[in-house]
């Protein structure tokens, strides 16, 4: 073989074992970004009785056979505590601040609802939250967070009510400081202007 041969079958080499790099690093991209979880928050309905005043959520929470850790507890995305009348999980009812119970606040990247309950392996259970008023139109996808022995995993593809048709009564202190601080100003320059 000549020296032009080699090199161009050298060159050719090179080529294809740096495709073959290249396709296995997408390979790799491509299967890690794809694990899929088997825990989750799925089966999103919404319902409103307007007899009672009270939209009905309800959707399945599941740990899958494969997983090796029971869920501890998980957050769902609402914006009202106020509007929140009742939690219970496979019906029965869960107590605010109870162990198992609910929450509300910031928890797990999700301003929301928590709900300790735990979800064992190979279960699905069915929550079903009423809440005081009309959320059943529209209906949005909302965030959630389930934890599991210390991990989190979140999502943002639950049916549930739209969280920004709540209409929250801002404390006392977010109107009142900002009147004040204008009162304050006004009176100030006022005083100012009789001075001189």
């Amino acid at each position: 073989m000549n020296k032009e041969k080699m090199t161009k079958l050298f060159v050719m080499g090179t080529k294809k074992r740096a495709a073959l790099r290249l396709l296995i690093v997408a390979f790799a991209l491509l299967v890690s970004s794809s694990v899929i979880s088997a825990y989750s928050i799925t089966d999103g309905a919404v319902s409103y009785n307007s007899i009672e005043d009270e939209t009905t959520w309800t959707f399945n929470v599941s740990c899958a056979s494969g997983d090796p850790h029971d869920i501890s507890h998980f957050t769902v995305a609402w914006c009202s505590e106020s509007a929140i009348r009742n939690v219970s999980v496979e019906g029965t009812e869960l107590y605010y601040k109870q162990d198992p119970g609910w929450d509300y606040g910031d928890h797990d990247g999700v301003h929301g609802i928590k709900i300790d309950y735990q979800v064992n392996t190979n279960n699905t259970v069915i929550v079903t939250i009423v809440l005081k008023g009309d959320y059943g139109t529209p209906i949005a996808t909302v965030a959630y967070g389930i934890k599991y022995d210390g991990f989190v995993d979140n999502g943002n593809d639950l049916t549930g009510p739209l969280a920004s048709s709540c209409t929250e009564i801002p404390e006392f202190t977010t109107i009142a400081l900002p009147a004040l601080a204008v009162l304050g100003l006004f009176m100030f320059f006022n005083r100012r202007r009789n001075q001189k």
